[in-house]
């Protein structure tokens, strides 16, 4: 949305309205004025009733007036609705938006924003009236926090080596717990699943709930020196996305 350079009184094309929820978003930015409008438009009528509900059920309907729900095809809609360029960005949440560049080309401004999901091809192929702007990648990265008591193996024996993993603090005096820093061999450093993994060589994993009491109330007699292993989990969980933008230009400068 940040890619849109979104303000009040902007005319905005929504095309995939899905749950309504990033609809919401867009008409919170634009109608901070007296004309902002979003046009939000999907090929499933039952998308378009619950996005419908979702708004009106927010804040008792507050942005339901900056939204025009549609149900049907994006071009025949835009080519309905439009006939000159009067809209100031769009938002193409489809499998397919290379399918409609075209038909955005003729509605949107010169120097409006379309953010989307990559093809340049139908840009090349088409001449369309847009240029390339940047090209962004979306992550997600799961991470794992487990509480657990240190055992400090290496204070008893008297010394650490350097494959022994450093604990730096314990609980602190307010009841706080205090993170776990690991600190891996040099030969590890650049993995970081491997040297935090490590880390459990001297600790004892303990229950969630068991830590969180530890930490907030030390003097019930449950362990005091609790502090935190955080690390990616192992499991790839975390969702991508790539995402385009594009800039409309005028016809004579392409």
């Amino acid at each position: 949305m940040q890619l849109l350079d979104l303000g009040p009184d902007h005319h905005i094309v929504e095309a995939g309205t899905g749950t309504g929820s990033l609809t919401l978003h867009l008409a919170r930015v634009v109608s901070g004025g007296s004309g902002g409008r979003i046009l939000s438009i999907d090929l499933r009528a039952s998308h378009t009733i619950h996005a419908e509900n979702f708004v009106a059920r927010f804040r008792r309907g507050r942005y339901r007036d900056s939204i025009d729900f549609v149900t049907g095809d994006l071009g025949e809609v835009l080519a309905a609705r439009y006939t000159s360029r009067v809209v100031d960005g769009v938002v193409l949440d489809l499998l397919n938006p290379w399918a409609y560049l075209e038909a955005v080309s003729r509605v949107v401004k010169p120097t409006a924003r379309s953010s989307c999901i990559k093809l340049l091809d139908e840009i090349r192929v088409h001449r369309l009236p847009l240029v390339f702007d940047k090209a962004l990648e979306v992550t997600q990265r799961e991470w794992d926090l487990r509480p657990v008591k240190i055992k400090w193996p290496e204070m008893k024996t008297g010394g650490a080596t350097e494959e022994t993993t450093e604990v730096v603090g314990a609980t602190g005096a307010d009841g706080s717990a205090n993170v776990a820093t690991p600190e891996p061999k040099a030969a590890e450093r650049s993995e970081g699943d491997a040297a935090l993994a490590d880390s459990t060589a001297s600790a004892e994993v303990l229950p969630n709930a068991i830590a969180t009491v530890a930490a907030v109330a030390p003097r019930t007699g449950l362990p005091t020196s609790v502090d935190w292993i955080c690390r990616p989990v192992n499991h790839a969980t975390g969702h991508t996305a790539f995402l385009l933008k594009l800039k409309c230009i005028a016809r004579d400068e392409a």
